[in-house]
């Protein structure tokens, strides 16, 4: 935001910078001082072109970049750039079913060949084997667990029976100093 504020203050002091150059009439209120020189306005013209270019050639250079990564997947899954392709859109011309049937025909063999060259996995016995893995580390964490359980029910049985028997002994001897104070 602020660069566009500033775009537009430099603009509209550089179009009266002109009306003033241009016009032969004496100076009124709207030609006044601006506090621009020439120079500075060259000089904001020029930065401003380098800029315009330097970033044209960034943009080119990623554009470049980019038209590679496409050019690398359409070598690896063998596709046709769409410039290279006719298309029937545009043309009288269009392609039978046989062509089609071709097309597809080659496609089908293009996979198959490259399923020949990558050794096959088995799924079933990965998966079988993950299941294992997951069965085994869930069978330590339930025994774990229980492990745990079971130390923690005792810990608290013993802390419960103690407390209990400290209640017993404080209503013991409340009872008895009622009986005191009864009697």
């Amino acid at each position: 935001m602020y660069s566009y504020g500033m775009k537009t203050t430099i603009e509209n002091d550089f179009d009266k910078f002109i009306k003033e150059l241009t016009s032969d009439e004496s100076v009124d209120e709207e030609n006044k001082d601006i506090g621009i020189s020439v120079e500075d306005v060259l000089a904001h013209q020029k930065k401003q072109k380098a800029l315009e270019k330097e970033r044209k050639l960034r943009q080119a250079k990623v554009q470049k970049q980019r038209e590679e990564a496409r050019q690398k997947i359409r070598d690896k899954y063998n596709i046709k750039k769409t410039d290279d392709l006719s298309t029937p859109a545009h043309s009288d011309a269009t392609t039978s079913l046989d062509e089609n049937n071709a097309r597809a025909a080659q496609q089908v063999s293009n996979v198959e060949n490259q399923d020949a060259t990558h050794q096959p996995i088995d799924e079933y016995s990965r998966i079988e084997q993950i299941s294992g893995e997951v069965a085994a580390a869930n069978s330590r964490i339930v025994a774990d667990t229980q492990g745990d359980q079971a130390i923690l029910v005792t810990d608290a049985n013993t802390r419960s029976a103690a407390i209990e028997e400290k209640h017993k002994l404080k209503i013991k001897q409340f009872a008895e100093e009622f009986d005191v104070v009864k009697a």
